[in-house]
């Protein structure tokens, strides 16, 4: 897939959401979002074995703050409300 393709996929507010795409696009992906401004995580769950790995893959790959629970509850309320997360410099 091109980087213009990526691009426009991820500006394509319909095709939001979690998805999975081979390594060998990551580079790609990372420099689209970087292009447009994006904000990008790479969450990697080949060692996630159960919740409990899941909630920490979750708290490395998104930066989550230090009281992050490491639970449902508490991931929603970091996703809902991103007033912990320093502003992206433009």
């Amino acid at each position: 897939m091109s980087l213009a393709n990526l691009e426009a996929l991820l500006c394509d507010a319909e095709q939001a959401g979690p998805r999975e795409f081979p390594p060998a696009l990551l580079a790609d992906l990372q420099a689209a979002a970087a292009n447009l401004g994006f904000p990008f995580a790479h969450l990697d769950l080949a060692q996630a074995r159960d919740k409990d790995d899941l909630q920490g893959a979750l708290a490395l790959a998104l930066r989550l703050p230090e009281w992050y629970g490491q639970n449902w509850d508490a991931l929603a309320d970091c996703l809902c409300d991103l007033s912990w997360k320093p502003a992206l410099a433009t």
